[in-house]
């Protein structure tokens, strides 16, 4: 004798979750963000202390980035030209047609190389460093390497975390300074050609868009991604699975760096046109 199927009803009502479910993951939610919000500020404080900083700290930055982006930087900047190349051709033929030829330049620097191209470095660095360094970090935990460097009187965050952080910091900063040139020079040439005619036009277009608050809010927000990217994962990998926390997966934890630079990249734009 077969058994009675449930109503539609009664399974909708099994599939939803308990309101103590509800709790838990809310509760998990507002500790994983108090962590963000608490390892944030701290790695602020040891960042604005000139203590926390040697030559030898920057040598191992410069080092390590070096070691690990060397080629995911090139591919970012044959990628960056070949973007900008395209891109500033369909622009200058799209706005050529309705006779605006003369605006190719100031929206192909104002979308690609101002907006979209620090997000894209961000990305890049995020997914090559800051995610793999996150899980590094939790490697160490496990192995109780931070519980050490504790009791031998240490710090953690500043022996471990701000070296990791400051490497997530300058490698977002490079990608974007590296591809900013290289899209500068790249729109250059797709729009005046290989001849130096058009130099002294291009230099005033860019002054005239790269207006002193701009350039703060620019440079605000390219440091900003830096640190997301960097803070983020580093996060995820200093604290363990306590207090009903469960561990971070690498697609949630991109996810949320993600959420973090849009909502960056809008309140900038807010700030630039508003």
């Amino acid at each position: 004798m077969s058994e009675r199927q449930p109503e539609p009803g009664q399974r909708m009502a099994a599939a939803a979750p308990p309101p103590q479910k509800l709790w838990q993951h809310l509760h998990e939610w507002w500790l994983l963000w108090w962590n963000n919000l608490y390892v944030g500020s701290a790695a602020l404080l040891l960042m604005a202390s000139p203590a926390s900083y040697s030559l030898r700290l920057w040598n191992t930055v410069a080092q390590r980035v070096y070691v690990r982006l060397k080629w995911p930087l090139v591919l970012f900047l044959l990628l960056v030209a070949l973007a900008s190349s395209v891109l500033t051709r369909i622009v200058a033929q799209s706005l050529a047609g309705y006779g605006l030829a003369g605006l190719t330049m100031p929206l192909v620097q104002r979308v690609l190389v101002l907006e979209l191209l620090p997000l894209a470095a961000a990305l890049v660095v995020a997914i090559k460093m800051g995610i793999p360094m996150g899980a590094e970090l939790a490697g160490l935990r496990r192995a109780r390497h931070l519980q050490r460097v504790r009791q031998a009187g240490g710090d953690p965050l500043r022996s471990e975390l701000l070296p990791r952080l400051l490497m997530s910091l300058y490698a977002s900063t490079m990608f974007t300074a590296f591809g900013s040139v290289l899209a500068m020079g790249t729109l250059y040439v797709g729009v005046y050609g290989y001849t130096a005619a058009g130099l002294s036009l291009f230099t005033h277009e860019f002054g005239r868009i790269m207006t002193a608050p701009f350039s703060i809010i620019y440079f605000l927000k390219v440091l900003s991604f830096g640190f997301v990217v960097g803070l983020i994962p580093l996060t995820s990998g200093i604290y363990n699975t306590r207090y009903g926390l469960r561990s971070d997966t690498e697609l949630a934890t991109l996810a949320r760096m993600l959420a973090i630079l849009l909502l960056i990249e809008v309140l900038c734009l807010a700030l630039h046109y508003f």
